[in-house]
């Protein structure tokens, strides 16, 4: 896929998507998609700025409400040296393998 669906197409209805896509392209994508689960891959013309910028987005709640599930695999060869920045950069936290996982309990309605 090189060019974005318009925004008002019945596409970004689906509950899951799976694309391949360049760099420019997934971001215009995402930003209109309202389903629950998006696996994507993309090109070597991917850059990390944007994908660091679109997970501070989705993680505050300003875009994708819906979304559950992301997988973006990026096809860059044998080794991708960008996600320790990558994570550094939206806040992930390493789990311990030796200490108890955090948890969260969920009300019985």
């Amino acid at each position: 896929m090189t060019n974005p669906f318009r925004p008002e197409s019945k596409f970004y209805l689906t509950e899951s998507i799976s694309l391949n896509l360049n760099g420019e392209t997934l971001f215009a994508v995402l930003e209109h998609f309202r389903g629950r689960q998006a696996y994507l891959r993309c090109s070597r013309t991917f850059e990390i700025r944007g994908l660091i910028e679109f997970m501070k987005r989705w993680k505050s709640g300003e875009i994708l409400r819906k979304l559950e599930y992301l997988k973006i695999r990026l096809c860059f060869g044998t080794e991708f040296e960008g996600i320790p920045e990558i994570l550094n950069s939206i806040g992930v936290k390493q789990i311990v393998a030796t200490k108890t996982p955090p948890t969260h309990t969920v009300l019985r309605v």
